[in-house]
């Protein structure tokens, strides 16, 4: 939440962004997963092996919504600004069409996008995981796979933060005080509300609209229960990760990607529905190339900073 050098938003909880793949397909391709995650510019050289291999046969991963998400950073809502025309954005575009294996299109058409078991079963390399699965069924998601499509051995890996040294996360609930306001000093009583221990521990208050909480007491023990503990009523032990040896490996990965996030973005429904979601369904279709993209993003984000 800073912004040259001042905080502008206060994030109340997040997601972290990470990817999944499976021991199994790094050895069939000889990649080695960094200890240390994996960054959005790097993705071409470490999966080098397997995107020469398969480019037009498999999918890399399903990567609309990291490119979306990349596309945040380009986005300052504090100075109204936008950066898609920048060389910068244009070489993430770049590094994109290395790793986009399959058309956005063709994905759906394959169900790529709502089958987070596909990794597991060999379908996919990786697949990127997003804050729009909220509370705790993230963890409880990729449970029922893990069970599910065993003995395939999940690698869990975080979006590598290339320059502060550690991995990247959503704030998808945050908070902002209008320093024009005469209700300054009531909207900071409610933001310490908001962070605080008895606000962050209420789990069917907080967690579900939520998501992982900020306040480092209170998400350590629930990292800490988030793969144990079943979901309520007749979820069962399904949906918890077995206590294996390899489960506990992908249960202290999680716990050590969300305990060292050192970039947390804002995000923007309107924004994304409405611009960003049909310019990149017309890019990823190849109806417009990479720059006529970046200009609609440019234009039609301009018009929005203004509104």
């Amino acid at each position: 939440g800073m912004w040259q050098d001042q905080r502008c938003f206060i994030p109340l909880a997040f997601y972290p962004d990470f990817f999944v793949t499976t021991q199994e397909m790094c050895d069939e391709y000889d990649i080695k997963i960094p200890e240390d995650g994996v960054a959005f510019e790097e993705m071409p050289i470490v999966f080098s092996n397997y995107i020469d291999r398969e480019k037009g046969k498999n999918a890399l991963t399903y990567p609309d919504f990291l490119l979306e998400d990349l596309a945040y950073q380009y986005l300052d809502m504090n100075t109204q600004t936008s950066y898609f025309d920048s060389e910068e954005f244009q070489q993430k575009l770049k590094i994109y069409d290395q790793i986009n294996i399959y058309s956005w299109s063709l994905m759906h058409q394959r169900g790529y996008h709502n089958d987070p078991g596909a990794v597991l079963s060999g379908t996919l390399f990786c697949k990127y995981y997003y804050s729009s699965i909220t509370e705790n069924a993230m963890p409880h998601y990729l449970a029922t796979d893990y069970q599910k499509y065993s003995p395939q051995t999940p690698i869990l890996f975080g979006r590598k933060d290339a320059e502060n040294g550690g991995y990247t996360a959503h704030a998808n609930m945050c908070f902002a005080i209008n320093v024009n306001s005469e209700k300054k000093e009531l909207a900071y009583e409610l933001l310490k509300i908001l962070l605080s221990e008895s606000t962050q521990t209420e789990r069917l208050r907080f967690y579900r609209h939520f998501g992982i909480p900020v306040l480092n007491t209170v998400r350590a023990e629930y990292l800490d229960n988030l793969f144990r503990v079943a979901l309520p009523e007749d979820r069962g032990p399904d949906y918890t990760i077995p206590t294996d040896e390899a489960g506990n490996a992908f249960m202290d990965k999680y716990i050590e990607i969300c305990d060292n996030i050192t970039s947390c973005y804002m995000v923007d429904g309107k924004w994304s529905d409405e611009i960003f979601d049909p310019a990149m369904r017309d890019y990823t279709n190849e109806r417009i190339t990479a720059e006529e993209f970046a200009q609609t993003l440019q234009q039609k984000t301009n018009i929005f900073l203004k509104e």
